[in-house]
């Protein structure tokens, strides 16, 4: 007797949730509660649900009577309406059901299964408590009869595995069994599901279009990214149609001061057959377009949340039509898995006893907290001594993985060394980037802050011996001072959250430290790519992509700024997460195209979200960071102004094209080839263009012109202001003096012949060079204010054209070696006044003639230079 005429169907859930539930929200999501009414008896109706009429209009007698029971029948089992005795549902078969379940259809049923498939969204809530009410103790559940097949299987074939026939008790074990995460990890999260029930808990809501369209389902699947099971979305065959699946995290109380999350997510979908998009609070963040990769391939997302209200939607949309390039990789279904939201680190500070909130033990030797009475703070401190790493060269680490806020915190510590480069030092690095290196003596307790960017990181402490790899000989060679003792003692860690530390959360509003009251902050995201311009040397032209991760802000300052969320010019649109950011398409920003000019490139938009520096472009983005010539776009270039990483200021960089800066092309005029413009981004010298980012290959089609002073001055890890000797008796070469990868083959420490004295001298042979034309380097770097000289031995096998040796200083050849020396000889060269590059270069074929004219020389020396007994002597 349901129609739209009587109260009883609705288009919508949610009209249907407002028309029969007090609790309407509730009822939404799937799971309604009982509320005190002012006459202290506990409703969930408004309606009855017998005859639809609002309760609130029917006569006292005509409600009894419509809820009386008279000689009913007790061969079957009916829903009960009681939710504050049965919360989950249950279906009875007691013989109390009222009259009018008899006498309609849809009431009463053979089974309980069958009675709580139709009537009750928690069927596994209601399952268990009839049976524990039923007088039938051997129940067991019996499968319903199998759906249709489809095209699109929801898990492979052996697991034969269908919704209805579902064992509760077997998949809570199968759940603790297969779970990779430990209880503690779970303890660590605010939100966690990876629906190992095998159905969504109440909090999620699950909608689609047409209501008869299939909705999401929790299956058990081979490919789960996180136990057994994952979420699929419905399988849809109508065109238009879209499954729906969302949740309101501000049920979980703790995310209401915002969080991480990830989820991971395999996307069987290619446009323009469907698309799986991510939203929070209607804000598209991420759109899945093509297939993620293979069968079992996840991708995993990750979101900074604010602190306020969060809705997350994961929305599938079927358009219908195949294509005949459809991506053969598309098949079986999309799926979600492992969604976790950890709360933010916050401030914390390590006590004297405390142990575990720091990992002390990923070394080759531990860090202990032992008693200090010297200790900065209280009576222990952390410490690591070098003897205890057993081995040549190792380190002691220690670790902390935090997650910050959106405004970016602090990380503080105090450290006492006792040590000495490069016998030992310690560093402290952030997601392996160092940030602070303690190589020589404290006098004190020195105290570091360092600034942490929003988002997931490591911070570790470690204490390396021999971190230049050295031959043990020269370690022990190393003259320490008496009172050395190799170790690192850490003190006073303390971390500040910028998000957490000046704001509090009163009743769902932000307040500032100066009780301003502002808005709730939004969720930090970045809005998925729809557009975006790409600028060539030739033309201009346009694509549509997709972004593919999510790129974290980031933040120097160690106070957080008061909030202000300002109105955009008409033009402009604000940016969800960076507040002060207004562009004209917030889809720009972290796509790894660099959008070099304001305003993207601004401070206020986290410089473009990241994609104008190396050090900050999101490889995962939608162009990836590496755009090459020969592809649909760029060149996009690097105009790196992030303070940390670049100095690049348009206003003083005054040229046609910024996107050529940093695209590995030299420019030589213009304007580029300027120390305003960082000397094109680095492209004009050898040394600086980046062949991994450039879009040109580095010094092909555009020849090298180095201004850079930093590198003609040549400042390289073996400047030596002081005399020095090397006769290379150690066997091996000194690594803080000399360089000798930098060519096609390396010079090497040789013994094979009589030296000029002792045992050793260094060698390089044409032999080693495997090209047709190429070199071996030899390089020292000599630094001193009145200039020197430099004096070697050297005995040469080799003859032109085959090979030869030259010396140069800087960029200059001042001799060269052509032909076979009568044994070692000794020869000077005079040091100009300053830093200089001195190199001994082998070249083969330093002509680069053809082997057919090689031949008409003859047969070539042995080819080898040996050199030995390098000084140089100041003036």
């Amino acid at each position: 007797h349901y129609s739209l005429s009587n109260s009883f169907l609705y288009t919508t859930l949610e009209e249907c949730c407002q028309e029969w539930f007090i609790n309407a929200w509730e009822c939404t999501v799937g799971f309604a509660t009982a509320t005190s009414s002012s006459g202290g008896e506990e409703t969930l109706l408004l309606r009855d649900p017998f005859t639809g009429v609002l309760l609130s209009e029917m006569p006292p007698s005509e409600m009894m009577e419509s809820s009386s029971s008279s000689g009913a029948s007790t061969n079957g089992f009916y829903p009960s309406f009681d939710m504050v005795t049965y919360p989950e549902g249950a279906c009875l078969n007691d013989g109390n059901q009222p009259d009018i379940y008899n006498t309609h259809e849809g009431y009463m049923f053979e089974s309980i299964q069958a009675c709580c498939h139709d009537w009750f969204i928690d069927e596994s809530g209601c399952e268990k408590t009839s049976f524990e009410l039923s007088s039938l103790s051997d129940y067991e559940p019996v499968p319903s009869p199998a759906g249709e097949e489809t095209d699109y299987p929801t898990w492979p074939a052996e697991f034969d595995y269908d919704d209805d026939d579902y064992d509760y008790d077997d998949a809570t074990a199968l759940q603790e069994e297969s779970s990779p995460m430990t209880s503690q990890e779970e303890e660590s999260l605010s939100f966690y599901d990876s629906f190992e029930s095998g159905d969504f808990s109440h909090y999620w809501r699950l909608t689609s279009s047409p209501y008869s369209a299939d909705n999401w389902e929790a299956d058990q699947s081979a490919w789960a990214y996180d136990g057994s099971y994952a979420a699929r979305p419905g399988v849809l065959s109508e065109p238009g149609s879209e499954s729906n699946l969302s949740i309101s995290l501000e049920d979980v109380h703790s995310l209401r001061h915002g969080g991480y999350l990830t989820f991971a997510i395999h996307a069987s979908v290619q446009k323009p057959v469907d698309v799986l998009t991510f939203s929070i609070n209607d804000n598209v963040i991420r759109t899945f377009e093509e297939v993620t990769g293979d069968e079992g391939d996840w991708e995993e997302v990750s979101v900074l949340l604010h602190a306020g209200e969060h809705r997350l939607t994961w929305l599938y949309q079927y358009f219908g039509g195949m294509t005949s390039n459809i991506d053969q990789r598309r098949v079986g279904n999309s799926w979600l898995d492992a969604i976790k939201v950890r709360p933010y680190t916050g401030d914390v500070t390590i006590g004297d006893d405390d142990d575990t909130t720091l990992t002390l033990t990923n070394g080759m030797a531990p860090f202990r907290l032992v008693p200090d009475e010297d200790a900065l703070f209280g009576s222990k401190t952390f410490i690591a001594r070098t003897r205890d790493i057993d081995a040549s060269q190792g380190y002691a680490e220690m670790s902390w993985e935090v997650y910050i806020g959106p405004s970016g915190g602090v990380i503080s510590f105090a450290a006492f060394a006792s040590l000495y480069a490069p016998r030992d030092v310690c560093e402290f690095s952030i997601d392996g980037v160092p940030q602070i290196i303690i190589a020589t003596f404290s006098d004190e307790w020195e105290t570091h802050q360092v600034a942490i960017g929003a988002g997931k990181h490591e911070l570790k402490w470690k204490l390396i011996k021999n971190f230049a790899g050295l031959n043990t000989a020269i370690i022990d060679d190393v003259d320490v001072p008496s009172d050395y003792q190799g170790y690192v003692k850490l003190d006073g860690f303390n971390l500040e959250d910028n998000s957490i530390t000046h704001i509090v959360i009163e009743e769902d509003v932000m307040i500032a430290v100066d009780e301003e009251v502002v808005d709730v902050m939004p969720t930090t995201t970045v809005a998925p790519t729809t557009t975006t311009t790409t600028t060539t040397k030739d033309t201009t032209t346009s694509t549509t992509t997709t972004a593919t991760t999510t790129t974290e802000e980031t933040t120097t300052t160690t106070v957080a700024p008061t909030i202000n969320f300002v109105d955009c010019p008409g033009d402009l649109s604000p940016v969800e997460g960076l507040p002060g950011c207004c562009v004209e398409e917030p889809s720009y920003l972290g796509d790894g195209a660099c959008d070099p000019r304001a305003p993207y490139n601004t401070e206020a938009c986290a410089f473009d979200l990241g994609d104008c520096c190396h050090e900050t472009c999101n490889l995962d983005s939608a162009y990836g960071c590496k755009t090459k010539e020969g592809g649909e776009y760029g060149p996009f270039g690097f105009f790196c102004k992030d303070p940390r990483y670049g100095n690049m200021d348009e206003t003083k960089c005054q040229v046609e094209n910024l996107e050529w800066i940093g695209d590995g092309g030299c420019d030589v005029s213009g304007g580029y080839n300027t120390p305003e413009c960082g000397y094109d981004g680095g492209d004009c010298c050898e040394e600086t263009c980046d062949p991994e980012y450039g879009f040109y290959p580095c010094g092909a089609n555009q020849a090298y012109v180095c201004m850079d002073p930093s590198v003609l001055e040549k400042e390289t890890k073996s400047d030596s202001p002081f005399a020095f000797s090397d006769g290379f008796e150690s066997g091996v070469f000194d690594p803080l003096r000399w360089d000798v990868d930098d060519g096609d083959a390396e010079w090497k420490v040789d013994d094979s012949r009589a030296a000029a004295q002792g045992n050793y001298y260094i060698s390089a042979r044409t032999g080693d060079i495997t090209p047709k034309f190429g070199t071996a380097k030899l390089k020292h770097g000599i630094q001193s204010l009145g200039g020197g000289v430099l004096s070697f031995d050297i005995q040469a096998l080799i003859q032109i054209p085959f090979d030869d040796l030259i010396i140069m200083i800087d960029d200059d050849i001042v001799a060269e070696f052509s032909s076979v020396t009568d044994g070692w000889e000794s020869h000077s060269l005079d040091i100009p006044t300053g830093p200089h590059l001195v190199q001994w270069v082998h070249r083969k074929n330093p002509s680069n003639m053809l082997d057919a004219d090689l031949n008409l020389f003859g047969e070539p020396e042995e080819g080898v230079t040996m050199i030995d007994n390098i000084s140089f002597r100041p003036l």
